[in-house]
């Protein structure tokens, strides 16, 4: 079976008796978010038209959602911040406990089971719909882009990161990527840092790297 985030959400769920009552009697058809085909129930009871994330449907001339996508849709800490789940737990996560699952050698708790995450410094945005599923990969949504971090020196990132930080820089400007907010910083690490950076600020694996550094001045919107 090919899975979708939501799968794995819904069947956690399902699985820990945290699950929304479905509002209407489930029928066969192809669910509008994820193309395929299984219990669906009317896609108007879940998703209006000021839905803003429409363009990652897979199947969107379909009247029908899935039951899976109902229960993540309706979990909400999956619209919340960030999250993990390998279909036996959803666990919501901090900075910290992000940055311990990829730098773990490690698939998920239950490897090796597929697994999703999503990382976001906002809220209210359906992760699921654009998180990845991995089974072998290391593939994370940060917003609305997937990082492939097999295939990105995020480590370096991450460890050039931590050096810049230490020396000073101010974390708005490893954010960024541009030295602006600085005020004190070590002249050798504010050298690298303008020699880097360049060529890194607009990697979505260089941003996800920033948003995760430890501290407590993260810039994020917080939910009204």
């Amino acid at each position: 079976m090919i899975y979708h985030a939501t799968d794995l959400i819904g069947e956690a769920l399902v699985r820990a008796g945290m699950h929304e009552p479905l509002p209407s009697p489930v029928q066969d058809g192809v669910c509008c978010i994820t193309g395929r085909r299984g219990l669906c129930i009317p896609r108007k009871d879940l998703i209006g038209e000021s839905f803003t994330t429409q363009g990652g449907f897979m199947a969107p001339d379909s009247d029908l959602v899935g039951i899976n996508v109902w229960y993540a849709f309706k979990h909400r800490p999956e619209r919340a911040g960030n999250w993990f789940c390998d279909g036996v737990e959803f666990l919501p996560l901090d900075r910290q406990a992000i940055r311990d699952i990829l730098h773990s050698p490690r698939t998920g708790k239950h490897a090796p089971l597929p697994w999703a995450m999503y990382v976001t410094s906002s809220f209210k945005k359906h992760g699921s719909v654009v998180a990845p599923c991995n089974k072998g990969s290391m593939r994370v949504a940060f917003e609305t882009q997937v990082v492939d971090l097999w295939a990105t020196p995020y480590k370096a990132f991450d460890t050039d990161l931590l050096y810049w930080q230490a020396h000073g820089i101010a974390r708005a400007d490893l954010q960024s990527g541009y030295l602006n907010k600085t005020t004190q910083a070590d002249p050798d690490a504010v050298a690298n840092f303008l020699a880097l950076t360049p060529g890194r600020r607009h990697s979505a694996a260089y941003r996800l790297m920033a948003y995760l550094l430890p501290g407590k001045d993260a810039e994020t919107e917080v939910e009204e």
